[in-house]
């Protein structure tokens, strides 16, 4: 199996959205996603899936806002000073053109200018963006998903 998956992966590495579309499952092509996101986490996400089954569950999460999120892990991660941070980046975030460069730019500032470690911001952001802790860079999960998803979910996650 472990051989069958690292040739499956080669093969999702080495494709575009376009190439392998065709091949995902009914169930999966009828929930009419948007292309041009499906294609850009396609290209986030295809170094970690050794299976197209791999692809449609992460695509699901990230664009799915019905995400539910661990108790657990919330308690974990949503301290009192993450949710400020989380707060204070997004009113950052809501004042950009929320392009990529400009998330990117926003939070790498942020933690510079707080003088804290990277994984204080980007985790707690996981979890009330995505309902995981584990994902590809939180600056493309939030630009794949938009200004007003994110502020949706934001909103659902932090009270």
């Amino acid at each position: 199996i472990k051989k069958l998956n690292w040739i499956n992966n080669y093969y999702l590495k080495n494709k575009k959205y376009s190439e392998i579309k065709s091949s995902m499952s009914d169930g999966f092509k009828e929930m009419n996603f948007d292309e041009f996101k499906l294609s850009e986490i396609f290209d986030l996400y295809k170094d970690r899936c050794d299976t197209l089954q791999d692809f449609e569950i992460n695509a699901f999460l990230i664009l799915n806002s019905t995400n539910l999120v661990n108790e657990d892990i919330k308690l974990k991660y949503l301290d009192d000073a993450a949710i400020q941070n989380i707060k204070n980046i997004a009113v950052s975030l809501n004042d950009s053109d929320f392009s990529l460069s400009s998330i990117e730019d926003i939070i790498k500032n942020y933690v510079k200018a707080n003088n804290i470690k990277f994984p204080k911001i980007a985790m707690p952001l996981r979890v009330v963006t995505l309902g995981t802790d584990q994902s590809p860079s939180i600056a493309h999960i939030i630009a794949i998903i938009g200004k007003e998803e994110f502020n949706k979910r934001l909103s659902k996650q932090i009270k």
